[in-house]
């Protein structure tokens, strides 16, 4: 059964970021090395960012921090479809999938993961408008 999605609005978020060797698959370690250069993953909120090819393990800046050893960007806001991901983390295209065929995708925007939780990760689609296909 598909993912239900909704449309929301995300505002800018200011990010601190490592890029990932391979695209996707170098998630993993991307990750890893991020949350190494920030003594772990306590009290933080993850984001993994898509777009054209490049991946990279993102972190919310949080007021006043120094970016220090990892690279910063703000993630676009606007419309996103949004679907929960059910499964392992490795499959999550097939949520974006259901989300393309949904929904009109904004590619000059980046595909999002929000990791809330271990066990709770969101698809976010950039959408050109708010209106499905």
């Amino acid at each position: 059964m598909p993912p239900v999605s909704a449309v929301v609005h995300r505002d800018p978020t200011p990010v601190l970021y490592v890029r990932a060797d391979g695209g996707p698959a170098g998630a993993p370690a991307a990750f890893a090395r991020l949350e190494a250069t920030l003594g772990g993953p306590k009290g933080r909120r993850f984001l993994g960012w898509f777009r054209d090819g490049e991946y990279r393990a993102c972190v919310v800046r949080r007021d006043g921090e120094p970016a220090g050893l990892l690279e910063e960007d703000t993630i676009p806001g606007g419309a996103y479809a949004r679907a929960r991901h059910e499964g392992p983390a490795h499959r999550i295209h097939e949520t974006f999938g259901a989300l393309l065929a949904a929904h009109m995708p904004d590619r000059t925007r980046p595909s999002l993961e929000d990791y809330r939780r271990h066990d709770e990760v969101w698809a976010l689609l950039p959408v050109a408008t708010d209106r499905a296909r």
